[in-house]
């Protein structure tokens, strides 16, 4: 990932909290913050090996606690300020899948709750904060190119309880007079997806294999993805700038499932895809990315071709 210029951050380096540092995005978040000059004191259920380079390279300006699964304890930063704070962690049930009401108080838990134990932990105590939301706030179940300023119909409990947590960090830094940056990534993939995203899990192996991959609905539905370090990247970024208000942290340009597939089956040198298309409707989103761009100064620099041929070459090597 590309390192942030540091000379106008003042020494000793400020301590930067980053929650899910463990995590996909986490552990990106943190080295960026740490290439910018920033100290990070990452947070998460456990230590996860992913940290480890991490730990290794930066030293004692990179530490790590445990927190509970319940959330922050009172008086869990005692004796500890920070520049800003970094909300990733969120922890969801991966049974959960579409249904809307499986496990859906395990999804309060780990999304409204925890967010609402870390802000009474660090009130007081930060100077800036930064909330990981979700382009889910604007539902899963409508077409478009979605901006900011839209209307938010969360229609999954996920969605739902990230537009509560933005709304509870919005107010929480009203009232401390602090800025807040409220970032809602789109799906994000990249080496070390934890989800199964479609073509990490399908199309890949598929076309190692040497097989056909198979789509439904002709491959017409588009989505939005974004390389895993254009995203890490808009949040170092929020956090250089102590930014303020909602931003898309997005491509900003919709690809169909057909052309993820012909890019794959072109990198494994193999046969077309099979197609079936029964000329029903579906969903395409895009979410506009020009506050990303003009006000945070991020533009995507990985082009899904490169993404995918970097996912293909670590397939299989």
């Amino acid at each position: 990932m590309e390192s942030n210029p540091t000379s106008a951050l003042p020494s000793p380096a400020p301590l930067v909290l980053v929650t899910g540092a463990g995590g996909f995005l986490g552990r990106d978040v943190a080295r960026g913050l740490l290439e910018a000059g920033f100290s990070v004191l990452g947070t998460g259920r456990r230590f996860s090996e992913n940290l480890k380079p991490i730990q290794d390279e930066f030293g004692e300006r990179f530490q790590f606690q445990e927190v509970p699964e319940r959330g922050f304890e009172p008086g869990f930063f005692s004796d500890q300020s920070f520049a800003s704070v970094v909300h990733l962690a969120s922890f969801v049930p991966t049974s959960a899948g579409g249904n809307a009401w499986a496990n859906l108080r395990e999804i309060q838990r780990g999304t409204h709750d925890y967010t609402l134990s870390l802000l009474d932990a660090v009130a007081g105590k930060t100077a800036h904060f930064v909330f990981a939301s979700s382009v889910t706030v604007y539902g899963k179940s409508r077409s478009g190119v979605f901006r900011e300023t839209d209307a938010t119909e969360p229609t999954d409990p996920y969605g739902l309880f990230k537009l509560a947590g933005e709304g509870l960090c919005r107010l929480f830094a009203m009232q401390k007079k602090i800025p807040c940056a409220l970032l809602r990534p789109t799906q994000l993939y990249g080496p070390g997806e934890p989800h199964g995203l479609f073509f990490q899990k399908f199309f890949i192996p598929t076309a190692q294999r040497g097989e056909a991959i198979r789509l439904v609905k002709g491959g017409r539905e588009v989505k939005d993805l974004l390389y895993i370090d254009d995203a890490a990247r808009a949040f170092v970024a929020a956090v250089l700038q102590q930014a303020d208000g909602v931003f898309n942290v997005s491509s900003g340009e919709g690809t169909s499932v057909r052309e993820i597939a012909e890019a794959i089956e072109t990198l494994a040198g193999n046969s077309p895809n099979e197609i079936t298309d029964d000329g029903g409707p579906v969903l395409s989103q895009v979410f506009a990315n020009e506050r990303l761009r003009k006000i945070l100064g991020v533009t995507p620099a990985v082009p899904l071709q490169t993404g995918l041929q970097r996912l293909w070459h670590r397939a299989n090597s």
